[in-house]
């Protein structure tokens, strides 16, 4: 059983004590410039309406990362990688310390987003992004398509490439002073015969305060790539880039003026600007290089007392679908996109679309501009069975026209998980380097062989484990109230909002299809013992043809540590935790209770979240932090001494308790280190349990 104490959670991890409960031939190009409001920014405001701030030439450091990747096995491009050598040669004309990369992977691009977004935040000043290469809209989400990536359609993408949304969070938790988001990548679908009911073009993204958004063309619009060396977009931009004394958005403007002149009028960019100030990159007779020329309130049709309170506090909801109805409960206020908020006030947020499940949630603003990203459920994946995706039924006619002696048909009901390759190696497990809370059974740290393997992008999903409970009459552990504890060991409140009535037990009843909170077929399935997830994988294997096994211990580490031996290999730190995992924030309860020990951020849910709500880690995996604590093969050991040095499982203890890994949304910072372990026996259940399979790879 989990224990309810703060030393056993501290201890195995999973259970939260009582006193613990009081949120990606043509091209999309698009332009962001983002200006973070810094300490002092209301005294910085008042004096800016007599001289206007500069940075320094000789004091402003400019860092750039530039991408260009056009070698890609089917689809392949001309122009990225002149794109990108131009850019960067440019750039460093200009003063900018330039780390370029043509042609890389899925692995290399997330490692040189990360370095690039330790450089801006130790550094400082101006940084500029530059992706030349194919890229695409998923389900109103942009994503930058890598080389050598394995996408057959395009459901696949997000697994296969990085999110756009990734790059930004980089450059906004930076706190450096400017920042420049510039993507010429191919803005149509490549996979349009594949993949039916996608969106042309780039989904738009709207300039929040201090910052400005340029396409090349409209949103949901295809942008021509040109005969030259470089897309017409681009080619202009390189020239009015050179200029001396022009400001940033007359350079746009010109950009726009000469690609609409080339063009006849088919292509014509568009922005949605919301700039506090100019910016100039080339010194001239009348402005220093990084001068900044102010914008009046005039701008903003706003007076000067409006637009120093839009900058001190301001909100934005993006949401998905992006035409979702935004209304703020507990005030008259209608919202509007970077609306002005006290900060002193909670604020209750409801979206809601026809045909998707409403969002709400109490929110409390931080000082600067704050903007909170919905994805809205379908009602149609409520609660109901999961059809095959294309490429099961692909597998299906491929099965079809097989020998008997080949693999068994796979139903078309049945949902295979998404894996990915994970290519083995050596690495460093257990303790991080740069941990200091390390507890003594994540010790010895040791250099393990870890062999190529296929692992899910995702945890297994309601809706995957109803399918097998459906065809087989599977009766889970906590439905028949295994080792003589009642249903499942939930979260729950009683009787009101006092932290005194919210609690972990075991509860009667509570299983995975009702873990004590509302969920959808897309949710992870919880309340799952380590005997419910091996019964599943025996089941997979048994109608694929192929066995599915839960990862090692050393397998699990060495897909969530993805190359980094960082004790959070996805965030720099602990404060971006919700950019990449459900964990303990600062949000509420649905009565009320907040966690006393949490994560300063916001990650919009308080329970578990549909799987692939996060970012993934830099091999294309979602929720290897938070969100649930996920079942590994391997029986308990209280450190990690004697250990094989490759990836078996560890079988030779006489312990009945099994290994978990990765926290959950219950778990603070601490929880979510890395090489944090924790451990229960076979048959334990809880609303934070889950898991995710492997198999081998295809030779």
């Amino acid at each position: 059983m989990m224990q309810s104490n703060m030393d056993s959670r501290a201890r195995a991890g999973i259970s939260p004590a009582v006193d613990s409960f009081p949120g990606l031939t043509c091209t999309f190009r698009s332009f962001v410039i983002r200006l973070h409001a810094a300490a002092g920014i209301l005294a910085a405001l008042a004096l800016l309406a007599l001289a206007a701030p500069s940075l320094a030439a000789d004091t402003e450091a400019r860092t750039a990362l530039v991408i260009g990747n056009g070698a890609y096995d089917r689809f392949p491009l001309d122009n990225p990688v002149n794109d990108a050598n131009d850019v960067a040669e440019v750039l460093r004309d200009l003063g900018f310390d330039v780390m370029l990369h043509t042609d890389i992977d899925r692995r290399q691009m997330s490692h040189a987003v990360r370095d690039f977004g330790k450089r801006l935040r130790n550094r400082g000043g101006v940084g500029i992004f530059y992706y030349a290469g194919h890229g695409m809209q998923i389900d109103s989400r942009n994503y930058l398509i890598p080389v050598n990536n394995s996408i057959e359609t395009a459901d696949e993408v997000p697994f296969e490439s990085l999110d756009v949304n990734r790059v930004l969070a980089k450059m906004e938790t930076a706190g450096n002073a400017l920042n420049l988001l510039l993507l010429d990548a191919c803005r149509d679908n490549p996979f349009p015969s594949r993949y039916r009911g996608n969106n042309r073009g780039l989904a738009r993204v709207d300039a929040p305060i201090g910052s400005l958004v340029v396409y090349a063309t409209a949103p949901g619009s295809v942008a021509a790539d040109g005969d030259g060396r470089n897309g017409i977009f681009t080619r202009h931009l390189l020239e009015n880039l050179r200029q001396t004394d022009l400001s940033l958005t007359e350079m746009i403007r010109l950009t726009r003026a000469a690609v609409v002149k080339e063009t006849g009028g088919e292509q014509i960019p568009w922005e949605s600007s919301s700039l506090l100030n100019d910016y100039y990159f080339i010194q001239g007779r009348d402005n220093k290089p990084g001068q900044t020329a102010a914008l009046t309130s005039d701008d903003f049709g706003a007076s000067e007392d409006d637009w120093t309170e839009i900058v001190s506090s301001s909100l934005r909801v993006d949401t998905v679908p992006d035409n979702a109805h935004i209304r703020i409960m507990n005030s008259a206020e209608v919202y509007q996109p970077g609306m002005s908020l006290n900060t002193e006030k909670e604020y209750d947020i409801l979206v809601t679309h026809d045909g998707y499940q409403q969002w709400r949630q109490k929110i409390r603003l931080e000082p600067g501009h704050n903007r909170i990203q919905v994805h809205l459920e379908q009602l149609d994946d409520l609660d109901t069975p999961v059809s095959g995706k294309p490429e099961q039924l692909a597998l299906n006619e491929e099965n079809e026209n097989a020998d008997n002696e080949g693999p068994p048909l796979i139903p078309a009901d049945i949902t295979i998980p998404h894996t990915l390759r994970i290519s083995g190696g050596i690495y460093s497990m257990g303790c991080s380097s740069d941990d200091n809370n390390c507890n003594p059974y994540e010790k010895p740290v040791e250099e393990l062989r870890v062999s190529d393997f296929m692992m899910g992008a995702t945890e297994i999903t309601v809706g995957q484990f109803r399918e097998f409970v459906e065809a087989t009459d599977y009766v889970t552990d906590a439905e028949r109230n295994a080792d003589g504890h009642e249903g499942c060991y939930i979260w729950y409140e009683k009787g009101g909002i006092n932290r005194s009535s919210a609690r972990w037990g075991w509860v009667a009843d509570r299983n995975w299809r009702n873990p004590g909170y509302s969920q959808s077929n897309k949710h992870p399935v919880t309340c799952v013992s380590w005997n419910d997830a091996l019964a599943y994988a025996d089941w997979l294997g048994s109608v694929t043809g192929r066995q599915w096994r839960l990862p090692t211990e050393a397998e699990w580490e060495y897909a969530a540590r993805a190359g980094s031996n960082s004790r959070f290999p996805s965030s720099d730190t602990a404060r971006e935790l919700c950019l990449v995992a459900n964990v303990a924030d600062k949000s509420e309860s649905p009565g009320g209770s907040r966690w006393s020990n949490r994560v300063n951020c916001h990650d919009k849910y308080w329970f578990s979240a549909p799987v692939g709500s996060y970012m993934s880690n830099a091999f294309g995996l979602y929720d290897m932090q938070g969100n649930v604590w996920e079942w590994v093969e391997d029986i308990w050991q209280e450190n990690r001494a004697g250990n094989p040095d490759n990836d078996s499982t560890e079988h030779s203890s006489e312990s009945e308790q099994r290994v978990l890994r990765g926290g959950a949304w219950d778990g603070d910072a601490e929880h979510m280190r890395i090489s944090n372990r924790s451990r229960s026996p076979a048959s334990s259940r809880a609303a934070i349990t889950g898991f995710r399979l492997v198999t081998h790879p295809d030779e």
